[in-house]
């Protein structure tokens, strides 16, 4: 009750009708929170736990340092843990964690401040996940002598830019109490004029994926513009337009009063660009292009005209409306061989295009209309790849929640296919004779249309099941391009074309951490030896990502991929 305000703050609880009882400890260390936590018992119980201690510390990311980690991470991270680890027992009604916006879409100079945000977020997922009360509120700044009082004017300015305001303390007790009752892991509670924001974002090269719903855009439109006209233009203008294009986001990056004063020829480092505006064109380029281009890309080419050039090479092979697939690329008659059987890749019961799902595109015809009939928690699961390492776990995890399973594999015939999921799940030590009745199997292909089935055993597999967990896949680093195809691609057009068939399903892709380079805009070249399977991942990413969006009006039960490590496994003996 020494703490300066104590009894001020006791005093008005009081006057609310709340007895306060004022104890001492550290939320980062278990013992004292032990020692507050035996405070509660039958007769006394504890109904809800609010964490709002927090430590902030600013700087740019080269002068933090593993000794600036422990100030910033014990209230936050440490805290948080043993709050969740001493409570998980307990019949709460609310677990609420004061967390920052900085850690959903990042601010400059507060790196640390934001890690240990994001992990309170993620704790409150984990916490939803297994059934447990949680509520992470992302706050954006607060009027008054708050956090944000002590940040630097550049911090400042970049929330102003961003459109950000700061919240009254009305504002923040009411969001407060909407996020705590919600039900929700996460909720962010910030103040948004959402014009100067999309003037932000018109002034970076366009609106990323995490705002496009809240400013109504669909797709970003300097993109759409830049390939209407490049379509639409002979193919001896078309490096016009790149080079215009490109003068034109240097002109506005670097403040030139007209594109026109941009030299194409004198090397970029005389034109005006360095390190920071050289990470704002690359930005405006990958946007507008669709392109992924590293961070330092602009320091590869020489001048304007070469940057503008390579542009065009690449886009040529990507946009050029003269290189149409034909509508089926896997039938037989193609000459197109599945990598591991060295068997013609049938259309007996669909057609697939090669060329685009190559690209990561999903089939226009495929819509997810059923979305709306999702459930929350599944009683019948498609797995693939159910006899490979990840799938046999998954299926073992299922299995133990009454979930019936269908496991898609190779096999002779129905026996066969059995046979080798026993053997698997015997292998790892998870098989249990108590699931037989819930566990199915299902004789296919995941590198052919339709999974190898025909028509009328596809569409009963899709009214059968609420989800589909999507593990199998080719794991080799050392393969062509070609050899990931069936595999990885077309099993996840296929797996996505069933979910699209019957009863609404929500539809769980394992990819792979290779693909994190690609997403951070990094190019990974065709002479590294993970370009291949890599990129065989990153389209199937592309492919699930196609498919939420195409179903976000019926809120389709698409995930976005988990992504895991390829590792060589040890196995028991």
């Amino acid at each position: 009750m020494d703490t300066p305000n104590a009894k001020s703050v006791v005093a008005g609880l009081a006057s609310l009708g709340a007895n306060a009882t004022v104890v001492t400890g550290s939320v980062d260390d278990l013992e004292s929170m032990q020692r507050i936590m035996e405070l509660f018992n039958h007769s006394r119980p504890l109904r809800g736990l609010v964490h709002a201690a927090g430590v902030a510390d600013t700087g740019i990311l080269s002068s933090l340092g593993p000794e600036h980690c422990p100030e910033v991470f014990a209230p936050k991270v440490s805290g948080a843990w043993n709050m969740h680890t001493l409570s998980k027992d307990m019949d709460l009604d609310i677990f609420v964690l004061f967390s920052s916006i900085s850690g959903v879409i990042g601010l400059p100079g507060v790196g640390l401040y934001a890690a240990a945000n994001a992990f309170l977020d993620a704790l409150a997922h984990l916490r939803i996940a297994t059934g447990l009360p949680a509520t992470s509120v992302a706050f954006g700044t607060w009027q008054g002598d708050g956090m944000a009082a002590g940040h630097s004017g550049t911090i400042r300015a970049h929330s102003s830019q961003f459109g950000r305001s700061p919240l009254t303390h009305e504002e923040v007790l009411r969001l407060f109490q909407q996020a705590a009752s919600s039900g929700r892991a996460l909720t962010v509670a910030t103040s948004l004029d959402l014009k100067r924001l999309q003037s932000h974002f018109d002034d970076r090269g366009g609106v990323p994926a995490l705002f496009r719903s809240l400013l109504g855009q669909r797709s970003n439109q300097p993109g759409q513009n830049l390939r209407r006209a490049w379509t639409a233009a002979p193919a001896k203008q078309r490096p016009g337009i790149l080079l215009r294009m490109v003068q034109d986001t240097i002109a506005s990056a670097l403040a030139f009063a007209h594109p026109d004063d941009v030299d194409v020829h004198i090397r970029l480092q005389d034109v005006g660009i360095d390190s920071l505006t050289a990470v704002l064109i690359r930005n405006h380029l990958s946007v507008l292009t669709g392109l992924k281009l590293s961070a330092n890309f602009t320091y590869h080419h020489p001048s304007v005209k070469a940057l503008s050039d390579y542009l065009t090479s690449k886009l040529q092979s990507a946009w050029d409306p003269d290189d149409v697939a034909p509508t089926s690329l896997l039938s037989s008659s193609t000459g197109d061989l599945d990598p591991i059987t060295k068997t013609p890749l049938s259309t007996d019961s669909a057609s697939i295009n090669l060329a685009s799902i190559r690209k990561g595109c999903l089939d226009a015809s495929l819509n997810f209309e059923n979305a709306t009939q999702c459930v929350k928690r599944p009683t019948s699961v498609l797995v693939t790849g159910s006899t490979g390492f990840v799938g046999a776990f998954i299926v073992h995890e299922l299995l133990k929640q009454g979930i019936t399973v269908h496991c898609l594999g190779r096999a002779n015939n129905d026996r066969h296919a059995r046979q080798r999921m026993v053997d698997t799940l015997t292998w790892y030590g998870l098989r249990d004779t108590r699931f037989t009745p819930i566990l199915h199997v299902v004789v296919g292909d995941i590198t052919q249309p339709l999974f190898g089935l025909d028509e009328q055993l596809f569409e009963e597999l899709g009214e059968r099941i609420d989800a589909i967990c999507h593990s199998a896949g080719l794991v080799d680093w050392m393969r062509p391009l070609d050899d990931y195809v069936g595999p990885n691609m077309v099993s996840t057009h296929e797996a996505l074309r069933l979910a699209s068939r019957g009863r609404g399903k929500a539809v769980h892709l394992v990819s792979s951490i290779a693909t994190l380079p690609m997403h951070l805009g990094w190019d990974v070249s065709e002479d590294q030896y993970e370009h291949s399977y890599a990129t065989s991942k990153m389209m199937a990413e592309r492919m699930v990502s196609a498919a939420r969006w195409r179903g976000r009006g019926q809120g389709v039960g698409v995930s976005n991929a988990v992504r895991v490590r390829a590792v060589d496994w040890a196995f028991p003996s």
